[in-house]
Formats: C-alpha cells, structure tokens, sequence
C-alpha cells in the first residue's frame, strides 16, 4: 500500500511522503524488506525522538538478521540500545534474532557500567550518517519453512511406524511367527527412531533459522 502510495505521487509531481516509523513497520509486516530499509533508512537521515530512533534501528537489525547477516544486526541492536536501553524486542521475532538481541544488550549494559559513555539525554536523537547500501533481496523464510515442514513429516513417519510396531506386537498373540512379517516390523521399528531424530532435528533447525 505505501509504495503504491509514493508511485502514485511521484506521478503527479507530488513530493514524496515524508518517511515514517509507522510505514517501515507496514512494510516488514508484508515481508518487504527492501522498501522498509529504505524508508528506515531516510527517517534516520532526519533528527528523530529517541524511541523512534532507537526502534528504526532495531528494526534496521532485524532486516539485517532475516537475510543472516548476523554482524550487521548486531551493529544495529547496539545502536538502538545505546540510544535507549530499555528498549524491548519485538515479540515476533525469531529466537535467533532474540539471542543476538540480547547478546547486543549485555554488550552496551558493560559499556554503560564502565562509564565509556553516559547516560542518554532526553529529546531527540541527531540525524545518522546512513551508508548507502544496495538493497537487500525480498524477504523468505523459505529455509525455515522447508526444515520445519520436514521435520513434521518425519515426525509422521514416526508416528506410522510405532503404530505399525505396535500392531505386530498386538498380533503376534495366538499366531505363529511370520518371518517376513517380523522382518517388516524390525524394518519399522528402526524407522522410527531414524525418523524422530530427524524430525526433531528438522523442526529445531527450522525454528532457529526462521
């Protein structure tokens, strides 16, 4: 919606809106992360308040985290702790992007304590040198999703293969032994343990790189 926004004035000859915290956010939301780095981008070129600032760049860190650049989010967390530590993260954000969240904290709370800098004043924070930087590509959870879709279903397979075990084990009362069958639940049996492990692998690797 924001972009069509900014094509249609540009358009008519209109100047373009004036970059918000509010859009940039929007476009996040949508998995846009080209168009919410450029609109953080310029709100930070303009003196802002310091919850708006230190929010820009948190979000600034998160684009940075959901295309792995682990170091440039950090950079980022620093910045907007550094401007306000009590700032919280966003409750969506991925486990991994909560750890390095969290690493940034203790990293500006040891600088805060040691008195390298002081305390941060009220008012507004200065405008940022932005470094021009190309554009990231769109947004994609495309890594986590797949892991994560198959972990569940080796999950699955091991949800089938205990069934199968233990309906061999059911039946083997009052009959006589099937080697073939036996074979084929012994071949079960050990699926489900490759499968769990899998599975369980899966999903944790998805969660952790969403």
């Amino acid at each position: 919606m924001g972009a069509s926004l900014l094509v249609v004035a540009l358009a008519l000859g209109q100047p373009a809106p004036k970059p918000t915290l509010a859009r940039a956010v929007a476009y996040f939301n949508d998995f846009d992360d080209a168009h919410a780095r450029t609109e953080l981008e310029a709100l930070l070129r303009h003196p802002q308040p310091r919850l708006v600032a230190a929010k820009a760049h948190l979000y600034l860190g998160l684009i940075a985290m959901n295309h792995v650049d682990v170091d440039t989010s950090l950079q980022e967390f620093r910045r907007a702790l550094e401007i306000d530590p009590a700032l919280e993260m966003v409750l969506e954000a991925s486990p991994k992007a909560r750890l390095t969240f969290e690493e940034a904290r203790r990293e500006v709370t040891s600088v805060l304590e040691s008195g390298a800098f002081g305390a941060p004043a009220s008012g507004s924070v200065p405008a940022a040198a932005v470094e021009a930087a190309p554009a990231p590509p769109a947004r994609s959870h495309a890594l986590g999703i797949s892991l994560t879709v198959t972990g569940l279903v080796l999950l699955g397979v091991m949800g089938v293969s205990i069934y199968e075990v233990v309906s061999y084990t059911n039946g083997l009362a009052g009959h006589a032994f099937n080697p073939s069958a036996d074979a084929t639940a012994h071949a079960f049996e050990y699926t489900q343990y490759i499968a769990g492990a899998l599975g369980v692998a899966g999903v944790t690797a998805g969660a952790l790189v969403w």
